[in-house]
């Protein structure tokens, strides 16, 4: 039989098996544990079990190809063995600098700069997002108003995440909700730009020559492009720093011999930590696999300057923040880590068995990308080592950023975990294909001219002729993207609101108008900010407070500030009912306020005299 089809074949029957187990692997819930931390927890799921399950996923189908070649072909430990320690100084030497491809670079930025002048912000004022733009918006207010970060909120994304409209409010004296949504496409914009530099250092470590290298950096650019809109972009906000963090390390690979980027990936350690707060654990994860390589390597120098520069950027945000607020983001961080994904958790859909499309599609890149990265080791060539390195780097941060859909598995979340994986997907399936057409690249130049060129006004025309979803694009924008700035950045907050919500603020604002704070027992948290009041509790979202130790001190809080009004109930809330999910809370409510009056679609409770 053929290798290719007993490959094959193997690795079928392999994925096979893993779907089979995937059920099966179930890690036990310490059920008295768990009751000290939760009133209900009899349908929660132990959040462990589906990154457990995808990492095993993925190893018995690449475990097996990988037993398969050392039997076979006895040279697949060798080669890996070559990839890792492989003197990367002399890879470096043959790096090819063709300045064709600079500015290839800067055309594809000025592409991107353009998109962004076209896009119609004034269509960017929309319905408020009570919830989600709620948590910023809020947690923003009630440090404006209490000049403390994590001592008047308990934030579940991040510092940088939850109170970037406070310094956004700061720096320009403009509180608006426009320029919260103006900065969040800023950042849309820059993750493109950094997106085709860590392209284009990919292409770099291709080794190929002259237009072959550029017509490959086109490519990988223009399909990388295609799936990143400026409307629910794949690479958010969120995703910025670890793109960065990438970006960084791609830049360490190809100089290898030079301290300063491995100083500069110590610090992502505590800045990371202070952006998202997921974002902190995927790299700092990252980083102590890091550490293990460089020991492996015995590159002591390298290992001393990667932990000084750790310990100086902890040491920074130590000695900058109050010993009171650096000890709330310890005791918020830990709190996050070791309750949220109980009760925030959606189980993954078993892959493929599901007829989920989108999950199965995750996986199947996945699959397919560790697979040729496989077959490339086995089939090693000493000048794609950088290459190979780099996809090895970027498969490992995929699988770790991929847990943002493993923790909770709905379409979103995984559409969102599923971005970065398309950088090495993608990746490895171009230079498969550059490798089986290489004979045609290298007899005609002016084939790989043409094909640049044509890519290039691919590029163009995707870019600024056609909306993603969502986008209103149109040149003529260019002429008045000023005003449409203008209009966005000092929009009204009445313009993100319905009648209705409007009505029922002005009217709550008059009969809570003695009250220092508010409470608000439904997960509409933007009403804080729209109100211009701070939280009587800095547990202001009842999302994240299903914990009995949050509830409780939440009730201390309500007990300390005593708010004469409290928003009970909404018709409009959409998400998590608090009156049967916090019943601690509750009850103490249904003890100590009483129904005031019911305004539209709103329930108002009074405090008991």
């Amino acid at each position: 039989m053929n290798r290719n089809i007993e490959l094959l074949l193997i690795f079928i029957f392999s994925i096979i098996l893993a779907i089979f187990l995937w059920d099966l692997i179930e890690i036990p819930i310490n059920h008295e544990k768990l009751e000290t931390k939760f009133n209900d927890f009899e349908n929660y799921i132990n959040p462990l079990n589906d990154p457990i399950r995808f990492v095993i996923f993925l190893t018995i189908p690449f475990s097996s190809i990988i037993i398969y070649y050392q039997i076979t072909q006895k040279k697949f430990l060798n080669n890996l063995k070559l990839v890792f320690f492989y003197d990367k100084n002399l890879e470096i030497e043959k790096i090819n600098k063709d300045k064709k491809q600079n500015k290839f670079f800067y055309a594809i930025v000025l592409i991107l700069i353009l998109e962004f002048l076209i896009l119609d912000f004034s269509n960017i004022v929309s319905s408020l997002d009570f919830m989600h733009e709620g948590m910023w918006l809020s947690a923003s207010k009630n440090t404006q108003l209490s000049g403390s970060f994590w001592n008047s909120s308990y934030v579940i994304r991040g510092f940088f995440a939850d109170f970037y409209p406070f310094f956004l409010w700061k720096i320009f004296n403009l509180e608006s909700i426009g320029i919260t949504r103006l900065f969040q496409l800023f950042v849309v914009l820059l993750n493109k730009i950094i997106i085709v530099k860590i392209v284009f250092n990919i292409s770099r470590f291709t080794n190929f020559n002259n237009f072959k290298l550029i017509l490959f950096f086109l490519l990988l650019s223009f399909l990388i492009l295609l799936i990143q809109g400026y409307n629910v972009p794949i690479f958010s906000l969120r995703s910025f720093l670890l793109l960065l963090f990438v970006l960084t390390f791609l830049n360490f690979l190809q100089n290898y011999n030079k301290n300063f980027y491995i100083f500069v990936i110590g610090l992502f350690s505590s800045v990371s930590s202070f952006w998202f707060i997921d974002i902190g654990l995927y790299i700092n994860f990252f980083l102590i696999v890091f550490i293990l390589y460089i020991l492996l390597r015995l590159e002591i120098k390298k290992l001393l300057i990667l932990l000084s520069s750790i310990i100086l950027g902890w040491s920074i945000f130590f000695i900058i923040l109050p010993n009171s607020e650096f000890y709330e983001f310890l005791n918020n961080s830990f709190l996050i880590f070791t309750t949220l994904s109980w009760f925030h958790g959606i189980e993954f859909p078993m892959p493929f068995t599901s007829l989920d499309a989108r999950s199965s599609k995750a996986i199947l890149m996945f699959l397919i990308s560790g697979f040729l990265i496989i077959t490339s080791i086995n089939s090693l060539k000493k000048q794609k080592i950088l290459f190979i390195s780099g996809m090895i780097f970027l498969f490992l941060i995929s699988i770790l950023y991929f847990n943002y859909g493993l923790n909770r598995s709905d379409s979103g979340h995984i559409r969102m975990a599923t971005s970065f994986i398309f950088i090495p997907f993608i990746s490895l399936i171009l230079m498969l294909l550059f490798e089986k057409f290489d004979l045609v690249f290298q007899k005609n130049i002016k084939i790989q001219k043409l094909l640049s060129l044509i890519v290039l006004v691919g590029i163009l025309v995707s870019t600024v002729f056609f909306d993603k979803k969502y986008e209103e694009k149109s040149y003529t924008n260019l002429f008045s993207f000023k005003s449409s700035i203008s209009e966005l950045v000092n929009s009204n907050d009445k313009s993100y609101v319905d009648s209705d919500y409007f009505e029922f603020i002005n009217y709550y604002k008059k009969i809570t108008e003695k009250d220092n704070c508010m409470f608000i027992f439904t997960n509409e948290v933007a009403l804080f900010y729209l109100m211009k009041k701070k939280s009587c509790s800095k547990h202001y979202f009842m999302w994240s407070s299903f914990p009995k130790n949050i509830q409780s001190k939440m009730i201390n809080d309500i007990q300390t500030n005593k708010p004469n009004y409290l928003i009970y109930f909404s018709e409009r809330d959409i998400f998590y009912n608090s009156q049967i999910s916090l019943k601690m809370v509750n009850k103490f409510i249904l003890n100590n306020y009483s129904l005031y009056n019911k305004f539209k679609s709103w329930e108002i409770y009074k405090k008991r005299k």
